[in-house]
């Protein structure tokens, strides 16, 4: 079921990239939409955002606002089926792959104790030498 899930969310958050694609054309605001599909001017900065999906209703008067249709508004199927799709890989001789884990940090060389003992502190500045008064 997460699968559907995750289709879902994206299926919601391309066709409020659609919508705010439409809205740069038309050089709208979210207000001037809210104002034109009879909505709150919150309703509509949600579903723009991608937090929640317009419905068939709002997606008839979007289309109506902009003069397309509503299928205008989905995404295409091929970009819709390869959200489902895991991403392709190719093989390339001596190239590794990045994973999605992020790579150990390096060691740290620097010599531990205090500060002074040494010629340069951990900030890499040599330390300051208090004159007596």
């Amino acid at each position: 079921m997460t699968d559907g899930v995750s289709v879902q969310s994206l299926l919601r958050e391309r066709v409020a990239e659609e919508v705010r694609a439409l809205l740069a054309r038309k050089m709208m605001t979210g207000a001037d939409l809210a104002t034109a599909i009879g909505r709150s001017p919150m309703y509509v900065s949600r579903r723009l955002r991608g937090e929640v999906a317009f419905d068939l209703d709002d997606m008839e008067r979007l289309a109506d606002v902009f003069g397309v249709g509503v299928s205008d508004l989905l995404p295409k199927p091929e970009i819709a089926s390869r959200a489902s799709r895991p991403p392709a890989t190719a093989h390339y001789p001596g190239v590794t792959t990045r994973t999605s884990e992020p790579s150990p940090r390096p060691r740290d060389n620097r010599p531990s104790g205090h500060p002074g003992d040494h010629a340069l502190n951990r900030t890499g500045r040599l330390p300051r030498h208090r004159h007596p008064k």
